[in-house]
């Protein structure tokens, strides 16, 4: 339901409410009477019945106001959104593709594992509306900066859902990461040096020694 469609349905509601509410004062106070003046217009209307007529009319009326109570609470309270495990996406040709949780998710895997700071990665994917919610949970290497691997993995999965699905994430990944099995801590590999070029290498410098002077 549109803004539009609660907000006109809300105003019916309170107007609907207001006319029972009135209609009741009516039917109980005899010297209340509806009194409405426009122009050349004019409306004069009050309720006379005996007890029984008064006790049904008002009934009615709280019957009818009950029913715009309703309906104000449809219009301001919004449903909540339903989650899916599949859902039809219009690719840029055209053509409308289902796209399935599953499949999402372990495109999403795929390419989080392929991630140089990532060791395992396990990943899953609900939609809500035309968006993709993505949880992902994995072990970085011993030797990876935690403090990157949210980007990396935020950027892994939004490149991979659009490219493959034409899909946008609704929001960042939920992200979990475990330390590896039986480390202490993290700590960087050190990496082995590139060979070097033999131009590169500088040429050994020679030194002069002089005999020492014997009169010295």
């Amino acid at each position: 339901m549109n803004t539009a469609r609660q907000v006109t349905l809300a105003a019916y509601s309170l107007l609907l409410v207001a006319f029972c509410a009135l209609l009741i004062v009516l039917a109980w106070d005899d010297s209340t009477q509806l009194d409405i003046d426009l122009g050349g217009f004019r409306l004069v209307s009050f309720v006379d019945a005996g007890s029984v007529e008064r006790w049904l009319f008002t009934g009615l009326m709280v019957l009818v106001a009950w029913l715009g109570v309703l309906t104000l609470v449809l219009a301001v309270v919004r449903p909540g959104r339903p989650i899916r495990d599949r859902i039809m996406v219009t690719q840029p040709d055209g053509v409308r593709l289902e796209v399935t949780a599953a499949a999402a998710a372990a495109a999403v895997r795929e390419e989080v594992s392929m991630l140089p700071d990532v060791a395992v990665a396990a990943a899953s994917t609900h939609f809500i509306d035309d968006a993709a919610h993505v949880a992902v949970e994995l072990t970085p290497q011993p030797w990876a900066r935690l403090e990157h691997v949210p980007a990396a993995v935020n950027a892994a999965a939004t490149r991979v859902l659009r490219e493959r699905f034409n899909l946008t994430l609704a929001e960042p990944v939920d992200l979990r990461m475990q330390p590896p099995d039986g480390s202490r801590g993290y700590a960087r590999e050190r990496q082995p040096l590139p060979p070097r070029h033999p131009e590169d290498i500088p040429a050994p410098t020679r030194s002069l020694r002089f005999p020492a002077d014997d009169n010295d």
